[in-house]
């Protein structure tokens, strides 16, 4: 990888933040609020995990979408809130005769009643800070633990004894009577479960992709129009490689995205081109010069004024160069490889830049 540049490290020493702001916050602090109330209805109804199904995969995208950098839309966090209450409401209709406190039931009506009712359930909502400690390091393994098994389930592999886990996890960080011992223990089987997950994705893209292999990665540019990729899913790789291949347009990977040279699986691939930049902290810096030697002088301005305000870039990043498009990699994703496919081919014919809204 390229080695940080001075704006790269100045940028990072004086904007030591993620970038989402106190609303975003708020509601994700109730997103996960609300998974803490599915929780407590799972274990304290006894309901079997693996009859669950897409209830357990809304939960891990939802504590998912409250990793740093992951999600700061607040509509689609609130979106989210909303689906997650729906599901809790859903499975408080299947059981009877338990106990459920204030998570398993709360309502909320619109924005500022989530704004509201967030700032009483947060982080500081618990006054020991032992306690809340504790509790928010087990919360933060099961974010990552989330990220793991979303990225293994988009192969197709799912491990129902760890969705039991975050479910027993969630749920425990909602009881007020475990001691600091107690969720000392807690927070050590989390890192256990940790590993699991970790194993789980390992196994998914290795029996997809083949054995991680050592590799050399080209860190320079070609003088083709290019895609500059980000983030840790490979199966948003395949499809964008699959979608752009014959077209003329090269594929680079940024920072967090970078491992997935060393899987023989894309070295098919002639427009898998290799390598630009260095950590993913760097994307303000590096993202501009990346589209100036790619010969994109027309948007450079107005992305660089987007990326000021921190708030264009989501975990995973897409952008087009050499007049092309500039895009999220979550919107082309969501596109069929024939559509994708068409609308290169078009923005290349017209060789005229275009904004593709989000």
């Amino acid at each position: 990888m390229l080695p940080m540049s001075r704006n790269c490290k100045k940028h990072w020493m004086h904007n030591k933040r993620c970038g989402k702001n106190e609303e975003v916050a708020k509601l994700q602090d109730l997103l996960i609020y609300a998974c803490k109330g599915i929780a407590e209805i799972v274990m304290k109804g006894e309901i079997e995990v693996s009859s669950l199904g897409e209830i357990n995969h809304e939960v891990i995208k939802s504590l998912f979408i409250t990793i740093t950098n992951a999600n700061f839309d607040e509509n689609a966090i609130e979106k989210q809130i909303n689906k997650m209450i729906d599901f809790r409401e859903g499975l408080k209709a299947k059981v009877s005769g338990i106990q459920i406190g204030d998570a398993a039931t709360f309502t909320v009506t619109d924005r500022a009643s989530m704004i509201e009712k967030a700032s009483k359930v947060g982080v500081l909502a618990t006054e020991n800070e032992d306690v809340r400690s504790l509790r928010e390091l087990i919360i933060y393994g099961l974010k990552g633990m989330a990220a793991y098994t979303h990225h293994a389930l988009n192969i197709g592999k799912e491990n129902i004894e760890i969705y039991g886990f975050i479910y027993e996890a969630l749920a425990s960080t909602l009881d007020d009577s475990l001691s600091a011992d107690q969720l000392v223990a807690l927070t050590l089987k989390t890192g256990q479960f940790g590993v699991s997950a970790m194993a789980l994705l390992d196994e998914a893209n290795t029996s997809k992709y083949d054995n991680p292999e050592i590799t050399n990665v080209n860190i320079g540019v070609r003088n083709n129009p290019a895609i500059l990729i980000s983030g840790h899913d490979l199966t948003d790789l395949e499809q964008l490689l699959e979608q752009t291949k014959g077209t003329g347009v090269d594929v680079y990977t940024h920072s967090e995205m970078l491992p997935a040279h060393y899987y023989p699986f894309f070295k098919k691939y002639d427009n898998f081109a290799g390598n630009y930049g260095g950590s993913w902290w760097c994307q303000v810096d590096e993202f501009g010069p990346f589209m100036d030697q790619s010969s994109l002088r027309q948007t450079v301005s107005y992305l660089q004024e987007q990326m000021k305000s921190e708030t264009v870039f989501s975990h995973q990043a897409l952008l087009v160069s050499q007049d092309v498009c500039t895009l999220r990699l979550t919107i082309v994703v969501k596109r069929t490889s024939l559509q994708l496919l068409k609308w290169l081919r078009s923005c290349l014919h017209r060789q005229k830049l275009k904004q593709v809204l989000l």
